[in-house]
C-alpha cells in the first residue's frame, strides 16, 4: 500500500488483501482504520482494468459512516490512468 499526506490529501493506489482473507471484512476494517488513523481528504485509485478493486472501493466508501459524498474522476496523464475516487 501507497499512503501519502502531502497538503492533507491522503492517496492510496496499492491495497492488497490476501486471497484466503478476502470476503471476510478484513479490506474492509483495514480501510477503516487507515481512515480514522490519517483525517482529512483521500484519493483512493484504481488501475481501469480492475473492475473488483473498484467495487471494492466504492462499496467501502458509501458504507463508511454512511458516507455518501465522493467524487469520481478517470485521470489520465504519464503518472495514473484509470478511475480515482475523491472524498
Amino acid at each position: 500500500m501507497k499512503l501519502s499526506t502531502a497538503e492533507k490529501t491522503n492517496l492510496v493506489s496499492d491495497f492488497f488483501i490476501m486471497r484466503k482473507y478476502r470476503r471476510k471484512g478484513v479490506g474492509r476494517n483495514v480501510a477503516y482504520s487507515l481512515f480514522e488513523q490519517f483525517t482529512g481528504s483521500w484519493e483512493i485509485r484504481q488501475t481501469s482494468a480492475n473492475k473488483t478493486a473498484y467495487d471494492f472501493w466504492k462499496q467501502v466508501i458509501t458504507k463508511y459512516k454512511e458516507y455518501n459524498f465522493y467524487q469520481e474522476k478517470i485521470l489520465q496523464d504519464e503518472k495514473w490512468n484509470g478511475p480515482v475516487i475523491v472524498f
